[in-house]
């Protein structure tokens, strides 16, 4: 066994993180149960402080939003989390990974089925198991001789499946301050990791005509659910115009009595943005369109949002720490593949301020955001071991020089 390779006498045994797992799943952490994420992050709390280090409660400012009627909405999210420790080293590692979840709390209670070495339940791959993973792989780093020469960050956050956009601030704290970033959203099926990420953002068009009775008054109306469909087919054309950029045109909602012309509709747009050259003239474009249906007469158009989530990009650096995470795991039994996904996650934003961050260094995992969801629990060892073992190996020479 190589010098870095932790030993797997210091992680704890299956059946333990599987425990762990199964009491955590069944929290519920959807991230607008403000009860349930109050729970989860009690729980949160007690781990980390359980690995020697002063936790910090840091409240994020409200999440804003808009309905379908274009009116602004403030929800307080959940807590963000962060625990440093030895902040003087030389060498300093960001590891962190989402708390919240995408489903409510009538979906988590007795939701859990174990199906041999599968488990499936709400969060169990995205992100609880991810978690367990984390925090064992630090626990194990942590009794190591080489320990003290690492200083590392770790951050729990409340709000990924919405965007991050409360912990965008925080992110951006995080710029020159580590050597790499490791985030624990699941693993492919296979055990398949992320290297290239598409961006990501959500735009809203908020569209305004003039309403009239649909039999006396009908062509002094402006009927906004027409003149939003036909900027849903403008921006749905934008489709094959940036490269394998992609403009989802997602939800379209407006209208009510059948005897009146529509006065307002609101269109909801995902955009994937395959290369950072091309999010200013995306965003460009999609301002463009807005202008040109807001000046029609007798309408307004507002356009809402912005690319959230930048595209992350397979840099020198990422790709140096994805060949150390390969050279680490191979003895170990393990074949990390790499993948390109049009997925996002808080590695795109990790990205965009400079760190070198591999993002999916949770267990093995698929059906996400569905019923279906599962993990394998055979993983949750290994990876905890891998991440031990890189940290460790880290703390003895910068694996990226």
């Amino acid at each position: 066994m190589g010098p870095e390779l932790v030993s797997e006498s210091l992680l704890p045994d299956q059946a333990s993180l599987q425990r762990r797992l199964m009491e955590w799943a069944a929290i519920s952490s959807w991230t607008y149960d403000p009860t349930g994420m109050a729970r989860m992050a009690a729980v949160l709390e007690t781990e980390m402080a359980s690995l020697g280090v002063e936790v910090q409660r840091r409240e994020l400012a409200p999440e804003v939003s808009l309905d379908d009627q274009g009116r602004e909405h403030h929800a307080k999210l959940g807590p963000l989390l962060v625990a440093r420790c030895r902040p003087q080293a030389k060498r300093q590692v960001l590891l962190g990974i989402h708390y919240d979840t995408v489903y409510g709390p009538n979906l988590t209670a007795g939701a859990l089925v174990q199906h041999g070495e599968h488990l499936r339940g709400p969060g169990v791959a995205d992100a609880k198991g991810g978690i367990v993973v984390l925090l064992a792989a630090l626990e194990a780093f942590e009794q190591t001789a080489a320990a003290s020469d690492l200083g590392w960050e770790l951050f729990f956050n409340p709000d990924e499946e919405i965007g991050s956009p409360c912990s965008l601030e925080y992110f951006e704290s995080c710029r020159d301050r580590f050597d790499f970033a490791l985030l624990f959203e699941p693993a492919l099926a296979d055990g398949g990791m992320a290297i290239q990420r598409k961006g990501s953002g959500n735009f809203t068009f908020v569209v305004r005509g003039k309403s009239a009775h649909a039999g006396r008054d009908f062509h002094e109306g402006r009927n906004a659910v027409v003149h939003a469909s036909r900027l849903a087919e403008r921006i749905a054309d934008c489709n094959g115009q940036f490269g394998t950029s992609t403009f989802n045109v997602a939800r379209l909602v407006g209208g009510g009595p059948l005897n009146a012309v529509p006065d307002l509709c609101t269109l909801r747009v995902n955009v994937r943005v395959d290369v950072a050259s091309r999010q200013p003239l995306i965003e460009s474009r999609l301002r463009a369109i807005a202008h040109e249906f807001d000046s029609v007469a007798g309408f307004h158009c507002e356009l809402h949002g912005s690319i959230s989530s930048p595209p992350k990009p397979p840099t020198p650096q990422v790709w140096s720490l994805a060949k150390r995470i390969e050279a680490i795991a191979t003895p170990l039994g393990q074949e990390p593949t790499w993948i390109e996904t049009g997925g996002v996650c808080d590695g795109n934003k990790l990205a965009a301020v400079g760190i070198p961050t591999i993002d999916t260094l949770g267990p093995r995992g698929g059906g996400l955001h569905s019923e279906r969801e599962w993990v394998d629990l055979t993983s949750l060892v290994p990876r905890a071991r891998l991440v031990a073992s890189l940290l460790n190996a880290h703390a003895r020479a910068n694996i990226l020089e």
